[in-house]
């Protein structure tokens, strides 16, 4: 039976922000580090490697449900502009890798709170388990979950965001949201996406199908 073909309304965004994306409370623009060549080469020349000569051999760690269009494009761009050879690897939920270098993944929150973006996301915890510590931004999180004050609070957020991103570097924000497309029987009405790529089932509409 025909099916039509429905897409979320939401296009990718390019990231210039925090984690906490756009059209959340607590948002921070431009705090990501800029898309700067030059600088990034002489960095790495300070660092012992002009032009990527001798830099360790990378690899580029690519959530199974990522794209893998996306990790191929990154590599390639290390490679031409840094001079970087990157290797891709794939790895599912359930990998325990102790050697990871670069992590390319994704997470969508499940309530508009920058909470869910700093606190509990996914990318955070995985940073951790993997050894990573900043007791700066573990006490943000802590202060602005306990704050009543929303100004107080949104500010302590932004500050945290900051932390991780500008000052840390411990997450580079590539872009933010997706179109997502979906199949359903021209009866099903009302099933759209939400801003975090999930939806409602009490929204759902089900018309009585010609015949029955």
């Amino acid at each position: 039976e025909d099916f039509e073909k429905k897409a979320h309304t939401g296009d990718s965004l390019t990231a210039e922000g925090g984690l906490v994306p756009p059209g959340i409370p607590g948002h921070s623009p431009d705090v990501a580090i800029r898309y700067d060549p030059q600088l990034a080469r002489l960095k790495l020349s300070d660092a012992g490697f002009p032009d990527g000569v001798g830099f360790p051999p990378l690899t580029l760690n690519c959530f199974y449900m990522i794209n893998p269009e996306k990790a191929t494009v990154i590599a390639r761009q290390w490679q031409e502009v840094l001079g970087i050879a990157t290797s891709i690897r794939e790895y599912s939920a359930t990998a325990e890798f102790d050697d990871f270098q670069v992590w390319l993944s994704g997470w969508i929150a499940e309530h508009p709170d920058p909470n869910y973006f700093l606190g509990q996301s996914g990318i955070i915890r995985g940073w951790k388990t993997f050894g990573w510590k900043d007791p700066t931004f573990d006490a943000l999180i802590a202060e602005a979950s306990r704050t009543s004050d929303r100004s107080r609070r949104m500010e302590l957020y932004r500050r945290a965001d900051r932390r991780l991103v500008a000052e840390e570097v411990i997450v580079i924000p590539i872009y933010y949201g997706g179109r997502v497309s979906f199949l359903a029987k021209p009866w099903v009405k009302q099933f759209q996406y939400t801003r975090f790529n999930s939806f409602q089932l009490k929204d759902v509409l089900v018309e009585k199908r010609p015949g029955c």
